[in-house]
């Protein structure tokens, strides 16, 4: 049997992956399984691929995919209902899982949440300390971390120095990477009630360029300038990320230095991005003993420990994610902060409309890095997004 698993910038989660496989195989010698990594893109393709030819494009019998992926790929049949499989799925989550992963009790369960990021800006104390009086005060707003970037930037003597370091691995803008913003300026990509699209309300496109303007400004890396060999942050070349993982660290000299997150910067409201990654059972593999067992061991508290601490992850189970926020003396600003998390709509036009502003928002960020970026040909694209998207609501 094979598991499709969603490739990451940490290589550590394909090892973490290869050793849970190893255990299962130790402790189940009559199943084998091997993990494929694909992109969200080939992910993507390989799906449609599969409901298109079934028997040309074999699935995986268990995938990993977000969990915003989930109400689209369980309408088109594609994931099996794990109600009757996973016994008191919601038991074992935490509140901010279970309001917005899981149906009602008695509902069609079509994904189990694996594991989480939860999103907070993370600084080098020891930089920032040399430009600001209070960084945590300064970073809490959107202004005041321009601020601290200008400060930054001025008081930096090094060559190809950006204060912020671009998380996305492909040195682009993507629609994750904004959606934090667009949130915090009170915007976001549907309408309440999911009726229609709402990129291009006013909110939400001041969100995106909110998130385009560390780039317009040159204080985050773009594409070939995101390429750097040992990577900005650990060369002494940036000093700030956004990030779901913890801990970060970097060396300075001889000693670890550990960066500190403060919540995500606010353009004016509060905001607590959470994303969710979930494991589904393929449809075409329903009633084989092998992709199930998998499954359900997986899942178990002990494989969540160590799976997520391997590269920095959060667990989506209750009792492990408490056991990692009282290891962190951060632990209270994460619960603070998944009081209030923010995840991914489900609703099955979004997954589409992602992907229609990853493309959208790569374009800007080009015309960025070229210093060409004045919003007009976002906002163009965005107009078509929206007209694409309110069309495959009309008939969803």
């Amino acid at each position: 049997m094979k598991i499709w698993i969603l490739s990451d910038y940490d290589s550590r989660k394909n090892l973490a992956v290869k050793n849970l496989l190893a255990r299962f195989h130790a402790e189940f010698p009559g199943h084998k399984a091997e993990f494929e990594v694909l992109t969200r893109r080939s992910l993507w393709d390989a799906l449609f691929a599969h409901l298109r030819d079934p028997k040309g494009s074999p699935a995986a019998g268990l995938i990993e995919l977000p969990q915003s992926w989930t109400p689209l790929f369980s309408k088109l049949g594609l994931l099996s209902d794990l109600s009757g499989l996973i016994e008191g799925p919601g038991a074992r989550y935490p509140d901010f899982v279970r309001r917005t992963c899981l149906p009602a009790e008695g509902g069609s369960v079509y994904a189990m949440p694996w594991w989480a990021e939860i999103v907070c800006l993370h600084y080098r104390a020891d930089s920032l300390k040399k430009v600001s009086k209070d960084p945590q005060a300064d970073l809490a707003s959107w202004d005041g971390l321009l601020k601290s970037c200008a400060a930054l930037k001025a008081a930096c003597r090094k060559k190809d120095y950006y204060p912020v370091e671009n998380s996305n691995p492909s040195g682009a803008v993507s629609a994750v990477d904004v959606l934090p913003c667009v949130w915090a300026r009170g915007g976001d990509l549907f309408s309440e009630g999911f009726s229609r699209c709402a990129v291009t309300r006013d909110e939400t496109v001041r969100g995106m360029e909110d998130y385009l303007s560390l780039a317009a400004r040159g204080y985050m890396p773009l594409f070939e300038e995101n390429f750097h060999e040992s990577g900005f942050l650990v060369s002494g070349l940036s000093d700030l990320v956004f990030s779901g993982r913890q801990p970060i660290q970097v060396r300075s000299g001889s000693r670890a230095v550990h960066l500190r997150p403060v919540p995500y910067p606010s353009s004016g409201r509060p905001v607590s991005p959470c994303f969710v990654n979930s494991l589904a059972l393929c449809s075409c593999a329903a009633g084989e003993e092998g992709p199930a067992e998998l499954l359900k061991w997986l899942l178990e508290p002990r494989q969540a420990r160590y799976f997520t601490g391997a590269f920095g992850a959060f667990p989506c189970h209750r009792q492990p994610l408490e056991d990692a926020l009282d290891s962190t003396r951060h632990g209270a600003m994460y619960r603070e902060l998944l009081e209030n998390a923010r995840l991914r709509p489900g609703v099955t036009a979004y997954p589409t409309c992602e992907l229609l502003l990853d493309a959208a928002l790569a374009g800007a960020a080009l015309r960025a890095a070229e210093r060409d970026y004045d919003g007009q040909d976002l906002r163009r694209e965005l107009i078509k997004i929206q007209g694409e998207i309110d069309y495959l609501l009309s008939i969803y």
